[in-house]
């Protein structure tokens, strides 16, 4: 049985905008945030996911750190 799981976020303040996705197909998965200022595209940070974190989304629990190693400083 395969394990496929997408979840897109968007936040926008102001002028910025800011796209945080997390995505796992079987046993690989991968998570990224995407900043758009004035509506046009100015920075992607993607990162693997850990076999920690990837056991966790598939349990449904809550993971407060997920995104503090892809920070987007524009």
């Amino acid at each position: 049985m395969t394990f496929q799981f997408t979840n897109v976020e968007v936040l926008r303040d102001g002028n910025i905008k800011t796209v945080r996705k997390v995505m796992i197909k079987n046993n690989k998965g991968s998570k990224s945030v995407t900043k758009y200022i004035n509506g046009k595209h100015k920075k992607t940070v993607k990162r693997k996911l850990k076999s920690k974190e990837i056991s966790h989304i598939r349990k449904k629990k809550f993971i407060p750190e997920l995104f503090d190693n892809c920070k987007c400083l524009i």
